[in-house]
């Protein structure tokens, strides 16, 4: 075991690197790594330590995995490679190990495609490599411009150099995507992210809260929310879907846009804008400071809903009809007062 400038780093033998995958994304997986050094505070795969048996916190541990060369690289043709689910392919080790440039080597023949998940611009160094395979993705994770708050978030690259190679894949054919999360509510600007990667990435969507909104020529809306497994891929027409997918809408190009969610929590809507013009309503309600809580009508009338509640809420407060004690139940996971004189089938 190496111990490099507080990371503790060793190299383990596997029997394999490329498993199968359940994500709707891929077919199979490949992390070339356990543990990232990146150490982002947010990071979703730190709950890979319940099973590496790591005690160190997340982001001073890595593991550089040596596994026997793949022998039948032939047998993932067609299928999409995601690469990596949970560690960063690229991170900073990757320079001196060079395990994902070998994964490449030796899938080169194998005519897979391939999607890559990063947040550096050490991916160059293998971008020759990469634009051999038939189809390839690769996606930079950016959700701030504040380079200050980048710093306290991850140790990964600049958004500048993120950027940067972003551009230079594009330049190069392949097919890239900004992948905006987690979104910090008052920080992560998406709109202005959208306009500092236009050219490189798909730009029709914004975001309402947790809802995702695609804005469509005719003027409806579609909205979505992934919820925990939800999923968009933007795909050719001829490319076979994966099993969950729900929702498959068409472009002019040829392409097609699929909704796919594994446990069926998301939600899909095609709606269309009332003649009010939300979006103005809504402007003048931030402006002036208004919530549903301090609502009055022009001449002072309260319309707010919780202080006309006679029963609601009152558990042990007599009926405001007969007197007798107000009572509480749990119905189907939801709350509710009644009073067991009035209402005494209940």
């Amino acid at each position: 075991m190496a111990i490099m400038s507080g990371l503790q780093i060793r190299e383990i033998e596997v029997k394999g690197v490329v498993t199968k995958s359940n994500l709707p994304v891929c077919q199979y997986s490949v992390n070339p790594y356990v543990g990232c050094t990146h150490g982002c505070r947010y990071c979703y795969a730190s709950f890979m330590k319940r099973f590496t048996g790591h005690q160190e916190p997340w982001g001073t541990f890595l593991d550089v995995k040596l596994w026997p060369e793949i022998r039948n690289p032939k047998k993932y043709q067609g299928s999409e490679l995601f690469i990596s689910s949970v560690t960063d392919p690229y991170q900073p080790q990757e320079e001196k190990y060079r395990r994902t440039r070998a994964l490449l080597e030796q899938l080169k023949e194998s005519g897979a495609k391939l999607s890559i998940a990063t947040k550096s611009d050490l991916i160059l160094r293998d971008l020759d490599l990469i634009r051999t395979f038939p189809e390839v993705r690769v996606s930079w994770s950016i959700n701030t411009l504040d380079e200050g708050f980048k710093e306290d978030m991850d140790k990964a690259v600049s958004i500048k150099r993120r950027l940067a190679a972003m551009e230079a894949f594009h330049k190069a054919g392949v097919r890239t995507t900004c992948f905006v999360s987690p979104i910090f509510p008052g920080i992560t600007d998406v709109k202005a992210i959208i306009r500092r990667v236009r050219g490189q990435a798909f730009e029709g969507m914004r975001r309402r809260g947790k809802f995702l909104v695609i804005i469509l020529r005719s003027g409806d809306r579609i909205i979505l929310h992934l919820r925990m497994t939800g999923c968009l891929l933007l795909t050719p027409a001829d490319y076979p879907e994966e099993k969950h997918t729900h929702i498959v809408l068409r472009t002019d190009k040829g392409k097609e846009l699929r909704f796919s969610d594994t446990r069926r929590f998301g939600r899909f809507w095609l709606i269309s804008l009332a003649g009010i013009i939300p979006q103005r309503l809504s402007f003048f309600i931030e402006r002036n400071e208004i919530s549903p809580e301090e609502y009055l009508e022009k001449k002072g009338k309260d319309y707010r809903n919780t202080p006309f509640l006679q029963v609601y809420g009152h558990e042990g407060d007599p009926c405001p009809i007969c007197g007798a004690s107000l009572r509480r139940m749990v119905i189907g996971g939801r709350s509710s007062t009644y009073c067991p004189h009035c209402q005494e089938n209940l």
